[in-house]
């Protein structure tokens, strides 16, 4: 009995051939789509408690700022917003990791006179606003 050569082995088995690659690129792209679906899900959930700190941070800001008493406690909670976003960032793409640490270099100089300086407020409350659009930007940009 003669062997059947290789073209008549591909000819014969076409159809398990072809359903093997189908089946092996479904499962690349489908693979891929999750790694996908999980990025976009860190990225939006991380942007989410980024706008929460920074709302928490500009809070601060005003209290510190409108408040009759001037007491520095309310200035220091805004070092809890600061580290938690720092915690948080590294989730998030450029240029929101930049501007965080731009907003904590500029909190670190200025959040002791808040409550006297409106130029502090003013050099604060931009780089809070930067870093809002930052992450609004990274948000938007999720597919």
């Amino acid at each position: 009995m003669k062997s059947p050569n290789f073209r008549n082995q591909l000819y014969n088995n076409a159809v398990a051939i072809i359903s093997l690659i189908v089946a092996v690129i479904a499962l690349a792209v489908n693979t891929w789509r999750l790694e996908q679906t999980e990025r976009n899900r860190n990225i939006r959930q991380a942007g989410f408690e980024m706008l929460k700190n920074l709302g928490g941070l500009q809070a601060v800001v005003n209290t510190t700022l409108y408040k009759d008493t001037h007491s520095k406690i309310e200035a220091i909670e805004g070092w809890n917003y600061i580290a938690m976003m720092s915690d948080i960032v590294i989730l998030l793409p450029s240029p929101v990791p930049e501007n965080l640490k731009q907003l904590a270099k500029i909190w670190s100089v200025h959040w002791k006179n808040l409550a006297t300086n409106h130029n502090s407020v003013s050099q604060v409350n931009h780089q809070i606003d930067t870093t809002r659009e930052a992450v609004m930007h990274a948000l938007n940009q999720l597919h």
